[in-house]
């Protein structure tokens, strides 16, 4: 599914809305849709009577519906360009930060190693989240001060080691659980525009 080669392009809004009448049904308490994509959704017949952008409006339509009428995630993987990009252009440096001794190893397999300046992880360390080692050992490779660091965390321990570093944080899961938070939203789709705009400087 990974290897450039193996079209992928094809993934429009039908398609997503297939996946999801499948996936409301399940009863897990967490679901994902995972899209992996390595372009902008194309289908020859369909544009040969409709606009040029109306799988692309169409797609957006599809995911607006679901971030913001269910429960279901809607994550991405981009394949053969970078989804992180835009980040990049606003000279935004990326690190990831993890206790787990084996992080590099899974990023590099999933093909995802390229998208992070920087990987922090158990053998880079002495001390675990919540002791603030991690962040403060990434804050200094990225030569950035700890209270221009802005730290995307999903576990306690995790948040409370980026406040004890003193960055900014930003939860991710169920707010009634992750405590000492600003900012807390149940995925990265909920972050409102507003803050958007004031943590990457983006265009709304």
């Amino acid at each position: 599914m990974l290897k450039e080669g193996l079209l992928k392009e094809n993934i429009d809004g039908e398609a997503i809305s297939w996946a999801y009448n499948r996936i409301k049904k399940r009863k897990e308490e967490r679901k994902i849709l995972m899209v992996i994509s390595d372009g902008a959704p194309v289908d020859d017949s369909t544009l040969s009577v409709n606009s040029g952008d109306f799988l692309e409006k169409h797609l957006k339509k599809i995911v607006k519906f679901i971030e913001n009428k269910s429960d279901i995630e809607v994550l991405a993987i981009g394949i053969g360009h970078d989804v992180s990009r835009y980040l990049k252009k606003k000279s935004i440096k990326i690190s990831l930060c993890s206790s787990s001794k084996n992080a590099k190893l899974v990023l590099k397999k999933l093909d995802l190693i390229s998208f992070f300046d920087f990987i922090i992880d158990g053998n880079d360390i002495k001390m675990s989240k919540p002791n603030p080692e991690i962040f403060l050992t990434a804050s200094k490779k990225l030569k950035t001060e700890p209270k221009d660091c802005l730290v995307f965390e999903d576990s306690q321990s995790g948040i409370d080691a980026a406040n004890n570093a003193g960055m900014i944080v930003v939860g991710i899961g169920n707010k009634n659980k992750l405590k000492n938070l600003e900012y807390c939203f149940p995925n990265f789709l909920k972050i409102p525009d507003h803050l958007k705009k004031r943590f990457f400087n983006e265009e709304i």
